[in-house]
């Protein structure tokens, strides 16, 4: 936790103030006991990071003395400025409100389409939440499956609903439409 810390909060070398009054790096045998542990952290945390990256993305960040410093360097890289992330945020909406099953696809695949948008966009900031799921799964798939969606609609009210339970509702009725139509074959 306190690795955690040091990539949260930063880390500097300590200083003191020379005969001058300059600021100047402390020598190590000077150290406080603290200081020696957070520096420590500090460590631990660069490691971690420099150790969990592959070649190309530890060439950005091998300088870097501090964890926050090659923490701050990955999540630009990663997650963009401010003004990239919210044009991921916009683009991500927009996948989500044109996401339609197609004919033929699996509720499976359907949702595992909807929920990588979803997923994307938590890891961005922003959280679907079960109810927002839920109508835009009713509201996108086939007509095959009107029947099932208005007793879901008559006999629930959709917004106390899980997005998981209607999921699991929806497949079970896509069972019964494959027996059916495996039958009629």
């Amino acid at each position: 936790m306190e690795a955690w810390f040091a990539v949260e909060d930063g880390w500097t070398e300590p200083m003191v103030k020379n005969d001058k009054g300059e600021s100047m790096l402390k020598p190590r045998k000077q150290w406080t006991a603290e200081e020696k542990a957070e520096a420590k952290h500090n460590s631990q945390a660069v490691s971690v990071i420099f150790n969990s990256l592959p070649l190309d993305q530890f060439n950005s960040v091998q300088g870097c003395v501090s964890a926050k410093e090659a923490w701050d360097i990955l999540q630009v890289t990663f997650e963009g400025t401010s003004n990239v992330k919210r044009t991921r945020l916009d683009n991500l909406a927009l996948d989500f409100d044109n996401l339609s099953m197609e004919e033929g696809e699996t509720i499976a695949s359907y949702i595992s389409r909807l929920s990588a948008i979803a997923d994307e966009a938590v890891i961005m900031g922003k959280r679907y939440k079960d109810k927002t799921l839920v109508k835009k799964f009713l509201r996108s798939i086939p007509d095959k499956f009107q029947p099932h969606r208005s007793a879901i609609d008559v006999s629930f009210n959709s917004n106390d609903l899980k997005f998981s339970q209607v999921v699991g509702m929806m497949q079970s009725f896509e069972m019964q439409l494959k027996k059916k139509e495996h039958r009629a074959e």
